[in-house]
């Protein structure tokens, strides 16, 4: 019975095309039912709105527009590059990788490259971009870069936001919010559009995103060896970033060599010194605007020209900061001798010179500490109250203007921050690294540093000033006796209450990075807001929770709320003095344990912790004995902890629970497994760990079955490749509609999976009543490189497949009839749709290049089989005479 039922959601999910969509706190795999009852809208234009309205998430524009343009000569260097020209006068796909040392202009170039440079010509590229930014955490997402790229080009060129792809994002629902991989997948496919023309992304600063980018790397990678096979796709990127070694290794992996990638390097050689020549242009043209404001004369503009220009190593980010200084040390009737003679050698200088000139030291090490520390950057108005904060209990009413906390921060600090949008950031990546000590400068004592302020900064100390900052405004009287009631909004409620947004959401993220016994000290007050009796529990968890897809968890329990964000010595203390039925009870929404909780979330050391559970002493035993939570306890929706474990992608969390006794084949209520989820979401160790448990006997072959056939359809080609490798799987088996996975892969267009299957034995002529073969829907779909990638396997090409209206269609909502024939033009009324030959179909479709295709490996234009029509006959009955000129060479008598 479990069988038949994960069969049959196996194979709903395949005909929901691409059957997986992220709705509400989890996936669920759509029927063919669902997709009928809600159609995608008639309306293309419409369609596409909507699916442009949810793509961005970031001001990419904005974004851009903060780095200043270039002084007039510089960014000259770049423009008249050779491999610069190279790589934008090549017809072929490629990636341009950018590398330069740290201030020397790489975001300026970008601006201006896209502002000035890549959209000039005669038929100027499609272009897009991102600039990645560190400490704006919506700028250090891959995720959110591909959908602002996607943005732009749809809107550029809304034809290539085609039917299939709108399918895409309204089945993909929540996973595209998610999945770098399948933007990847839309981006790629959008390029190969045959109308899509060239199209460059430009990515800024790869070494902010996350993770140094590695993500990125990888994956553009992966799409090189794509496009590299798809020549009718014209995909460029452009890349900056800072030297590092392990962005050099990412794009030159040694199991592809000779991908089209090109290093241009600005930080060596010639290169070097035309960015140098060209930072003595704009340090000119700085001095030149100093002379003027501050009113210096000829010999004074000479004598600090000459002073800067002496300095070696110059970059743009150092003159920026050492102009600074100079124009504040003019102001205070300083002599320009005494300017120059104290100019800071290097960035670092600058750096502390900035800081030890700070009107108000304390002050700037606590907003330093707030914004190298922050989640995300905090508001003038957030920072007003965090710093009031500091001062005591209850200083909360005692908050300074916004006017005159922002001109505070910026006469404490400097240039080192910056306020945009009213945020409060860091000037440049190398500010955060002058500032905080990590773990190579954490044993380097104070006195052998050169300069007051370097890594002055300890994260702990940092994250334990925001964590008592943030517990400090959930306990405020206010919370407990003006809750969150039914008149007023949460939008209106957390206006009036400035800092509840960042402190509900982010308390825990900073109490997590405390030691053990730090965070024991916190304990008491981590209780007092997690005291599940109190109001300010429920006001503070709903502004929480106003982020999340999923339903407002009503019973939440301390012990669950202290699980699900992770906090381990809260929970130890919990578990000592929590009952048997504390350990697993449930919430009353979506009835999940506090085990459910902190697997879903990915948190390990709690999550070993509630499997270990409580200490028991049963009457009459004097040894104890430990209990630990239900691990295969199922949830409203059926779903045990393992499920949400695999959701999370925590590899280390899924083999606690498979370790501990957790089934890895549980169905839940829509017959989704763990297992089943691992292919969905593209974890490929964790279907390895699954795997290996051991599926209960008799099931593997069709649980491998199944995957297969989820994975060709969601379009997961390391999975096919993995399963396909176990020899455990055959490539031609076929479900119960009669679908083969070949089919599949050929009817979505998937080049690369059908590669796969073609390298593992498919079967290129297997055919099935009713649907025909692969071929056929290689045709019908228009992808030339498909029908290329079958023919070099020599298919059989004189033959007709049948095609009828038959238990295919009447059970498959979702095809709707014969989907060979539509969108065709009028046939005659002789045709006999059921019976056809591939290139009858290609002259349906009008699809010339196909056509000739198809001629040239050996189909026969007056093949007439079984069918009503030879192809050259249904070509001069609808008057394609340009197709049947393209026969007549062919045939096989005049």
């Amino acid at each position: 019975m479990m069988a038949a039922r994960r069969y049959e959601a196996s194979s709903q999910q395949l005909f929901a095309n691409l059957g997986a969509s992220c709705l509400g706190d989890g996936i669920q795999f759509i029927a063919p039912r669902d997709i009928q009852n809600n159609p995608i809208p008639n309306s293309l234009t419409q369609t596409r709105e909507e699916v442009l309205a949810e793509l961005p998430e970031v001001r990419y524009l904005d974004r851009k527009n903060i780095n200043p343009k270039p002084v007039p000569g510089t960014c000259v260097w770049f423009v008249n590059h050779p491999l610069f020209r190279q790589w934008r006068e090549s017809k072929e796909s490629g990636v341009l990788w950018v590398s330069a040392d740290p201030g020397c202009g790489k975001s300026v170039l970008a601006r201006h490259l896209v502002d000035s440079v890549l959209t000039k010509g005669p038929n100027p590229p499609t272009v897009c971009y991102f600039f990645f930014k560190d400490g704006i955490p919506e700028q250090q997402d891959l995720v959110q870069a591909l959908r602002c790229i996607l943005h732009q080009l749809f809107t550029q060129a809304p034809h290539l936001l085609s039917q299939e792809l709108i399918r895409r994002f309204k089945t993909g629902g929540q996973i595209l919010k998610k999945s770098s991989g399948e933007l990847w997948n839309i981006l790629m496919r959008a390029s190969e559009n045959a109308s899509a023309g060239e199209i460059i992304c430009l990515f800024d600063a790869i070494d902010e995103c996350e993770n140094r980018g590695s993500q990125l790397i990888k994956e553009l990678c992966e799409l090189c060896r794509h496009t590299t096979a798809a020549s009718n796709s014209r995909l460029k990127f452009l890349l900056t970033s800072r030297p590092f070694e392990a962005i050099n290794l990412g794009l030159q992996p040694r199991d592809v060599p000779n991908l089209p990638i090109i290093h241009l390097s600005g930080e060596t050689g010639p290169e070097m010194e035309a960015i140098s020549q060209e930072i003595d242009l704009f340090i000119k043209a700085r001095v030149e605007n100093i002379g003027k404001s501050r009113r210096l004369t000829a010999d004074e503009q000479s004598q600090l020209l000459e002073r800067l220009l002496g300095v070696g190593n110059r970059t743009y980010l150092w003159v920026y900061l050492t102009l600074d200084l100079v124009e504040k040390t003019i102001l205070l009737d300083k002599s320009i001798s005494d300017v120059t003679d104290r100019l800071p050698e290097t960035v670092e200088s600058a750096y502390d010179r900035i800081l030890s000139n700070s009107s108000d030291r304390v002050m700037a090490l606590k907003v330093l500490q707030i914004v190298t520390a922050a989640v995300r950057p905090l508001t003038v108005k957030e920072m007003s109250v965090a710093l009031a904060l500091q001062r005591g209990p209850g200083s909360e009413l005692d908050i300074a203007p916004e006017e005159r906390v922002g001109k505070d921060v910026r006469e404490a600090c400097g240039l080192f921050v910056m306020v945009i949008d009213s945020k409060i950031h860091l000037l440049h990546q190398t500010a955060r690294e002058f500032l905080v000590r990590n773990l190579d400068t954490a044993t380097l004592p104070m006195e052998d540093r050169a300069f007051t302020w370097k890594h002055s900064i300890w994260p702990e100390e940092s994250h334990l000033m925001l964590a008592k900052t943030c517990i400090q405004y959930l306990l405020l009287p206010g919370l407990e006796l003006d809750p969150l009631g039914q008149g007023e909004s949460l939008s209106q409620y957390t206006e009036r209450r400035i800092f509840l947004d960042y402190s509900a959401k982010n308390w825990a993220t900073h109490t997590r990075e405390l030691t053990a016994e730090t965070q024991c000290a916190l304990n008491p007050s981590v209780l007092a807001i997690c005291d599940t009796n109190s109001t300010r529990f429920s006001t503070w968890l709903r502004v929480y929770w106003s982020s999340l897809p999923t339903e407002f968890p009503e019973g939440f329990t301390t012990l669950m709320a202290a699980s699900y964000f992770g906090l381990e010595m809260t929970v130890k203390h919990l578990l000592r003095t929590a009952k048997g039925d504390d350990l697993d009870a449930r919430d009353q929404v979506h009835e999940r344990t506090a085990l459910s909780w902190a697997a879903g979330e990915g948190h390990y050391a709690v999550t070993k912790l509630l499997v270990s559970g409580v200490q028991s002493i049963p009457m009459r035993f004097i040894q104890p004995f430990w209990r630990g939570s239900r691990i295969n306890s199922l949830d409203k929706y059926g779903r045990p902890p393992l499920s949400y474990a695999v959701w999370s992608g925590n590899t280390k969390v899924v083999k606690l629970l498979v370790k501990k006794g957790a089934q890895v084949d549980l169905e839940d209520d829509i017959g989704g497994t763990p297992l089943s989820y691992a292919v969905c979401g593209g974890h490929q160790e964790i279907i390895k760990i699954l795997l290996e448990r051991g599926v209960e006997i008799g099931s593997e072959a069709e649980i491998l079955r199944d995957l297969l056939f989820s994975a060709t359809s969601y379009g997961d080609h390391a999975v096919v490749k993995m399963l396909l490798e176990t020899a455990k799987v055959d490539p031609n088996t076929q479900n119960e509609y009669g679908w083969i996975p070949l089919i599949i892969a050929s009817t979505m267009g998937n080049l690369q999976i059908l590669r796969i299957f073609l390298r593992n034995s498919a079967d290129v002529n297997a055919e099935t009543p009713g649907i025909g073969r692969p071929l056929d829907h290689a045709i019908h779909k228009g992808d030339e490189e498909c029908v290329k990638a079958i023919l070099e396997r020599k298919p059989e090409l004189n033959y007709c497949s049948f095609f009828a209206r038959c238990r295919l269609f009447a059970e498959c909502p979702l095809i709707g009839g014969c989907p060979l024939f539509s969108g065709c033009p009028l046939f005659p009324p002789s045709f006999d749709r059921r019976k056809q030959s591939p290139l009858v179909l290609a002259v349906l479709h009008e699809q010339k290049a196909i056509t000739k295709l198809l001629l040239e490996h050996g189909a026969a234009p007056d093949f007439k089989g079984s069918g009503s029509h030879s192809p050259f006959q249904l070509a001069q009955e609808m008057g394609q005479h340009e197709l049947t000129e393209l026969m007549k060479p062919y045939m096989s008598s005049p």
